[in-house]
């Protein structure tokens, strides 16, 4: 990065498009004015800032090796820890939440036949819960809802000769 010495020059004419051209930067020196091109301006200025950042994070480090809070705790790939990195989202990651089974809903209340309000809720329960577990064998759904009764309903239940299909 060398800089040259050239005087000011004069406000020349502008560019087609309108805009000034790129003027060199004064830049002052040993008591002589010295001129800096754009990309030298811009690499110097690059260099300066990188300087600045590594010089904070050598104090932030040796502020944390001495066991005090750093400004801004120093990143260094090399070191930094497995697990801090994250994975990627999976392309099928919406997918897996429309796949994941609902949760499982709640079951009938029990059913002792005390009064019709009673059957009635029972069946009403029933009903959402088979609509729920997707359970459309009739078969099936007697079963599960046989699962469900107390008291005397369930010792008649249990009475039931096996290759009966209902109660009786």
């Amino acid at each position: 990065m060398g800089s040259r010495v050239t005087e000011l020059p004069d406000d020349g004419p502008a560019s087609p498009a309108g805009d000034p051209p790129a003027q060199p930067t004064p830049v002052s020196g040993s008591g002589t004015i010295l001129l800096e091109a754009p990309m030298e301006r811009f690499e110097r200025l690059r260099v300066q800032i990188m300087q600045k950042r590594q010089q904070q994070a050598i104090e932030d480090m040796e502020k944390e090796l001495a066991g005090e809070e750093p400004a801004f705790r120093a990143t260094i790939p090399e070191l930094a820890p497995a697990q801090s990195r994250k994975r990627h989202v999976s392309p099928s990651a919406e997918e897996s939440t429309s796949k994941r089974p609902l949760e499982r809903p709640r079951p009938p209340p029990e059913f002792s036949g005390k009064d019709i309000a009673d059957l009635d809720t029972f069946d009403a329960a029933c009903r959402a819960y088979f609509e729920a577990t997707e359970v459309t064998k009739a078969s099936h759904m007697i079963r599960v809802a046989a699962t469900y009764l107390t008291g005397n309903l369930r010792m008649a239940w249990s009475r039931k000769r096996p290759d009966q299909s209902s109660i009786t």
